[in-house]
């Protein structure tokens, strides 16, 4: 009886909604990467089955996976070789080059202020720059800004009557160690 009464209920609601006319329905954007934040269970995988070793090393091994993740919001912590001339907002773009040459794209981590030199940067996909605490054998540096090289960093451009004309993009040298250097914002320990 129950469902005949809610589903009359809803029945009516619908029928009542139609009767007013057309209505604009609310849009939903989703700002996060959700395939980033599932990630995580990689990190839980890898870390289990270092467990299942069960030898010290292995433990060891768990454990930076635990602390220092390997799969979920990868990014870059670069040292630019001259300081920003400019403030970046958290989100700018930044274009870059991986090993092989090929773009990689990220954004800031954070707000950084003029005269700033290390700088994180955050990977559009952090399917392909997995390193944090991941064992040698499970590193992936694919999708890794090149150690040393140019990463160009977005600047929004504007005409006068403050209307947005495109992006331009600044660029500056850097170095890092794609080893040590790339992190993640996401591990289990942050939990």
């Amino acid at each position: 009886m129950r469902k005949l009464v809610a589903a009359i209920g809803a029945a009516a609601l619908v029928a009542t909604a139609g009767a007013q006319g057309p209505q604009d329905v609310p849009v939903y954007l989703i700002s996060s990467k959700v395939s980033d934040s599932c990630a995580i269970d990689l990190d839980q995988l890898a870390m289990e089955e270092q467990l299942a070793i069960q030898t010290a090393e292995s433990f060891d091994r768990a454990r930076r996976i635990y602390d220092l993740g390997g799969h979920s919001e990868s990014y870059a912590r670069i040292m630019l070789t001259s300081s920003l001339i400019r403030d970046v907002p958290k989100g700018t773009k930044f274009l870059g080059k991986n090993d092989a040459g090929e773009e990689v794209a990220g954004s800031s981590y954070e707000d950084y202020e003029t005269g700033t030199e290390v700088i994180r940067v955050y990977y559009e996909t952090s399917e392909f720059c997995q390193v944090g605490g991941l064992p040698e054998v499970e590193v992936n540096l694919e999708g890794c800004f090149a150690s040393n090289n140019v990463i160009e960093i977005g600047e929004t451009v504007i005409d006068e009557n403050e209307i947005f004309i495109g992006t331009s993009y600044v660029p500056y040298d850097y170095s890092y160690e794609p080893i040590s250097d790339n992190r993640n914002g996401r591990t289990l320990a942050g939990f």
